[in-house]
């Protein structure tokens, strides 16, 4: 009191009843913003697994075939839908090399357009073909791919993405016709060669009766 004087005691309370009133405030503002924060963190979880949920909905229910390749072209991920075409498991699809499910002609092709990058104008790595896949019991599945490379951050190709669309009867259907149209090529041929033999046996006869 002798320094500050009399009003010493009234100073040293309204500031320390200042300072705490700071504290409360600095401490309800930290307790708020971490129950902000911790709020937020739980509805953007929440909202990444309706997400995530959403889109494995959409990938299991799809009628399409897909797969996600590694940068070895073996699959890392597959679709329920390209798993039944094949008749096979997902689980038993994946880490295996795509050239598994295909002969080795088809498996040359598709490692072609998964290394065609640039293949189509617009240089995003997309490019679609035609392939014949095998399943299990040996028989043809016809689908068209179309395959999109997969880029690291540092611009590496780092995998693929495959969709592939069933187009088995349409061939099929191709193969019949180009079956029925050699038959009947070969039954036209046929047709000529008896008219031919008929006309020559004709006048054959005519030389006999002579």
């Amino acid at each position: 009191e002798r320094v500050h004087g009399r009003n010493a005691s009234t100073v040293i309370l309204v500031a320390g009843m200042l300072l705490s009133l700071l504290l409360a405030v600095i401490t309800h503002q930290l307790v708020t913003g971490s129950a902000r924060a911790n709020a937020a963190a739980q509805a953007m979880t929440r909202e990444l697994r309706e997400s995530e949920e959403r889109y494995r909905r959409i990938v299991d229910t799809a009628s399409e075939g897909i797969w996600l390749l590694d940068a070895s072209n073996h699959l890392v991920f597959v679709n329920p839908r390209l798993a039944q075409w094949l008749g096979l498991t997902e689980e038993g699809m994946r880490g295996r090399p795509v050239d598994d499910f295909m002969d080795a002609e088809e498996a040359e092709r598709c490692r072609a357009a998964l290394a065609a990058r640039d293949a189509n104008p617009d240089g995003d790595g997309t490019r679609t073909i035609e392939l014949r896949l095998r399943r299990t019991d040996g028989s043809p599945m016809w689908v068209s791919l179309s395959t999109r490379t997969i880029f690291d951050d540092a611009g590496r190709a780092a995998g693929a993405l495959g969709m592939l669309t069933d187009i088995n009867e349409r061939r099929q259907a191709e193969e019949r016709r180009a079956a029925l149209e050699t038959q009947l090529r070969q039954a036209q041929k046929m047709e000529a060669i008896g008219t031919l033999a008929g006309g020559i046996a004709h006048d054959f006869n005519n030389i006999l009766a002579a």
